[in-house]
Order: C-alpha cells, then sequence, then structure tokens
C-alpha cells in the first residue's frame, strides 16, 4: 500500500472515508484506493461498470498490458464476451449495444494480431530448433524432407 503522506508530497490528493453498515463506496475508474479493516467484519467487492466506462477500461488494459505488474481483477475481455454472448438479453439502448459491438470487434482483432505474432514467434523457434537438430545429426535439409515424404507416402 503506498503511504498518503509519499502521495500528498507528490501533489496526489488523498481522501478517507469511514464506511458504515449498508452504505456503499464507489471508486471512480483511474483512481487509486486501499482499504483495511480496523476489528471483526465481513467485506464484499463487487466490480461494475456502466457503458460510459468503457474507454476508462481500455486505457487501464493499456496500461496494465505495458507493465505487466499487475493483473487486472477481472480482464475487460470478460466483460465484454459476456456482454455479446447475452446481448439479446442485456437491457441497453441501441448505442450503447453498438458501442459494445466495436468494442468487442477491436477485442477480437488484437487478439487474432497476438495469436499470429505467438504462432509466428512458435514457428521460427521450432525451425531454429530443427535446424540445430539437423547439424547436430549430421542430417541436410533435402535428406529431412525425403525422409518426410517417405514416411508420409501412404
Amino acid at each position: 500500500m503506498v503511504s498518503p503522506t509519499y502521495l500528498q508530497t507528490q501533489n496526489v490528493s488523498v481522501y478517507k472515508t469511514l464506511q458504515q453498515p449498508g452504505e456503499f463506496v464507489v471508486t471512480l475508474p483511474g483512481a487509486y484506493h486501499a482499504g483495511f479493516s480496523t476489528g471483526f467484519n465481513i467485506g464484499e467487492a463487487v466490480n461494475f461498470a456502466e457503458d460510459t466506462w468503457f474507454d476508462f477500461g481500455f486505457k487501464c488494459r493499456k496500461v496494465y498490458s505495458k507493465t505487466r505488474y499487475r493483473i487486472p481483477v477481472f480482464p475487460i475481455e470478460w466483460l465484454f464476451v459476456q456482454n455479446i454472448k447475452y446481448i439479446e438479453a442485456v437491457n441497453l439502448d441501441i448505442k450503447t449495444k453498438t458501442s459494445l459491438l466495436e468494442h468487442y470487434k477491436e477485442i477480437v482483432k488484437q487478439e487474432k494480431h497476438f495469436r499470429a505474432q505467438m504462432e509466428q514467434g512458435l514457428r521460427e523457434q521450432a525451425l531454429a530448433l530443427k535446424e540445430e537438430t539437423l547439424i547436430e545429426a549430421g542430417i541436410n535439409d533435402g535428406q529431412y524432407v525425403l525422409a518426410r515424404l517417405l514416411e508420409n507416402r501412404d
């Protein structure tokens, strides 16, 4: 936990609250928050997002993906996939549904891009290992290809 005194020395506004039974504390997007219990209690946290928070969620996702320091409480992708999965049952206006679909399309596009990058990296590693193994075994590429063709000539 970051010391409130340190935050204040960095010109960060610090606020405190004492939550009473039956009260909710809403933390807005981008706000650092921390808490602790001073006695026996049962606590619960609920994550929710309004449609106006989509852009904040994507901004947070970018920050987390660059730092790899923190894994989100729940991935924003899950939020979008679940809403798209039940889009007909979700009570949203057409503007919000359209925005949801556009964000979802972007998530799918990025996912395909990341998968292609990973696949290319794995291919390159496999080729490097194959070449290294063939060289160690004293087999040239032509012999390897011929052996593979003969092996699969059913």
